[in-house]
């Protein structure tokens, strides 16, 4: 069996729609399972909507005109939609009368944006010759924790999609299946997070010991930069688990920081592949590359904050450190680079983190210094941390445009190199870092 995942982009227009069934044709004999996400711009509109509801206001005009739009296009009858329309106004019309909105209201709203997709698509691939069955993930064995916008998937659910999606292919059928949402033991609906259909596509590829899980978007696989940054920036076409995993840690956009894990442990292959340009062959990510010690692309995070923490009272005592991360645990505060010496700990979390209790903890035996608006940079490749010729072409570039390295993080994996800069300096670090490790002749 073969995994396609499909994302917003990919199911947001008619001529997608005609794309991804000629695609799913091509790959019958592979048996495709399919995972989709919303339509683009769907998930934001529900949200938005959800939020409007808490003020009074219920209005799914927009929402159902969009996926009307796109059946129509494609001559296809849009009343199937109907039950799942109505069920999402009873919904809103219930935080409209409560005038609140809580994250297990919320995540029940935005599940429709995949649960609609999902029919959609089913509607128009079945009008074309296909054998397909719309399915929400959770009645296929998707079970979560009750961790609502942020579910994490539970083991037992490994046995239950194998059962279920191998059943459903016996019989003939090409399951077309929602990304991105779950529900708990309790029958509450959940959702993994934005992103999370890529999640959900590696999750089914790795129960059902999948060929290959193939993650479909809008660019031509990993670049070697953001193309949005850097016009010159390249297709990799191998990458390795480790370095995949730290480009998407890191600010690579192509998939969702989770997607790889289930994958990597059961050594199930990932492609990256371009609904645009379904002709190009893409990334392909594999366990690892024998041999293979090269730069492969660079990533980064723009408005990130540093933290510095300092405190001689604890300098070198046992469980200083220990002390900080238990800090960050208690306040669910992801940490993403590090930097240690003798006299403090830098660090880098995402921007619009609540750090406040954090901070304050912190305090109470350390200084901490809180520094706003900096970007980290992250260069990606096996073997670049023992590559000094690399390192030096690195600081030689930054200092020659005159960018001031605020902080040095080496990967313990020695995989990753990274440095923390101003973020309005980013564009500027990573087209002259692009160019020198990638465009000029080495």
């Amino acid at each position: 069996m073969l995994v396609m995942k499909f994302g917003g982009t990919s199911m947001g227009s008619a001529s997608r729609l005609k794309t991804i069934v000629d695609l799913i044709k091509e790959k019958r004999d592979e048996k495709p399972v399919i995972v989709v996400s919303a339509v683009s711009g769907i998930t934001d509109a529900l949200i938005a909507a959800a939020y409007d509801a808490v003020h009074g206001k219920v209005d799914l005009s927009a929402i159902e005109r969009k996926h009307q739009e796109i059946l129509e296009a494609l001559g296809t009858d849009s009343s199937t939609l109907k039950p799942y329309l109505n069920e999402l106004k009873a919904e809103l019309q219930h935080i409209a009368g409560f005038a609140r909105l809580s994250p297990q209201l919320l995540d029940n709203v935005v599940s429709f944006g995949e649960r609609l997709s999902a029919r959609m698509l089913s509607l128009y691939a079945n009008s074309q010759g296909l054998a397909t069955r719309a399915v929400d993930s959770f009645d296929v064995g998707m079970i979560t924790d009750t961790r609502f916008g942020k579910a994490e998937v539970l083991p037992q659910s490994y046995i239950e999609l194998n059962k279920q999606i191998t059943a459903m292919v016996n019989e003939g059928k090409i399951p077309i299946i929602t990304g991105y949402i779950g529900k708990s033991k309790g029958g509450q609906i959940t959702t993994l997070g934005r992103g999370g259909s890529d999640y959900t596509a590696s999750i089914i590829g790795a129960a059902i010991r999948a060929s290959e899980i193939q993650i479909w978007t809008d660019v031509n696989g990993v670049m070697t930069a953001d193309p949005r940054v850097v016009r010159e920036a390249k297709t990799v076409p191998l990458v390795s688990f480790d370095e995949a995993s730290e480009l998407s840690y890191f600010g690579a956009k192509v998939l969702h920081p989770k997607t790889i894990l289930p994958a990597m442990q059961h050594d199930i292959s990932v492609r990256v592949l371009n609904t645009f340009d379904p002709k190009n062959p893409g990334t392909k990510i594999v366990r690892n590359i024998p041999g293979e010690k090269s730069i492969k692309a660079i990533a980064f995070k723009k408005n990130v904050t540093l933290i510095t923490i300092k405190s001689s009272r604890m300098l070198l005592a046992h469980g200083f450190l220990h002390q900080v991360f238990k800090i960050f645990y208690e306040y669910e505060v992801s940490i993403d680079m590090i930097a240690t010496s003798e006299v403090s700990v830098s660090l880098t979390v995402d921007k619009g983190k609540d750090l406040e209790g954090a901070i304050n903890d912190l305090k109470q035996f350390s200084e901490v210094k809180i520094e706003q608006n900096k970007a980290s940079i992250c260069l990606v490749g096996e073997g670049v941390n023992a590559n000094m010729g690399a390192v030096q072409k690195i600081f030689n570039t930054l200092s020659e445009h005159q960018i001031q390295v605020d902080m040095i993080s080496q990967g313990a994996s020695e995989i990753s190199f990274g440095i923390v800069i101003d973020s309005e300096k980013t564009d500027k670090a990573v087209k002259a870092l692009h160019k020198i490790f990638f465009e000029v002749e080495q």
